[in-house]
């Protein structure tokens, strides 16, 4: 996560509101942790008209698509939640500018990522079999689809979600949503 420079222009507004609200069932599940499947509802997705983006991020005061060299704001949804269809007739790379209160973030956006774990590792996980859990679960520092971070995965087939917390989102436990990736739990 790296602090960046203030001084960057400042964004123009979204092109458009979100396409419509998010289902308020899935909406509630998203606050409260508990949506199986956060990515189809946050980062990035063409719809008619542009590119959605929506963020979580519960506590910032403004949020920014850097992409294409230009910077656009998010219109906030509440509870966090930012959203704007942008004119990008496909998903472009793009990181997020996170304002808060005394600081700001650029970083990649988590939704933005396809499943770091493979679909062997889930087949071994789901029988019992696998020989090297430890490389497959628990946090491990990598770069995926060209982006260095960490990736964090449990196993926790019981649990109606699991969210991270860490100094990256100053220990916020309402925010990063895990994706639930099928029935291995």
């Amino acid at each position: 996560m790296a602090l960046r420079d203030t001084s960057l222009p400042e964004p123009s507004g979204p092109v458009s509101p979100a396409v419509r609200p998010l289902d308020p069932a899935d909406r509630e599940r998203l606050l409260a942790g508990a949506h199986h499947d956060p990515h189809a509802l946050l980062g990035a997705h063409p719809v008619p008209g542009g590119t959605l983006f929506r963020a979580l991020r519960p506590f910032a005061r403004a949020v920014s698509v850097l992409a294409d060299g230009a910077r656009s704001g998010l219109a906030h949804e509440g509870d966090g939640l930012f959203s704007a269809v942008l004119p990008h007739a496909t998903v472009p790379a793009y990181t997020l500018l996170v304002e808060y209160a005394d600081t700001v973030h650029e970083t990649a956006d988590p939704y933005g990522f396809l499943p770091a774990l493979g679909e062997l590792d889930l087949h071994l996980i789901g029988e019992g079999r696998h020989e090297q859990l430890w490389r497959a679960l628990g946090a491990e520092p990598m770069t995926h689809q060209g982006v260095t971070g960490t990736r964090f995965t449990v196993w926790a087939p019981n649990a109606r979600g699991v969210r991270l917390a860490g100094g990256f989102n100053f220990w916020d436990g309402t925010g990063y949503p895990m994706r639930s990736l099928g029935s291995s739990g």
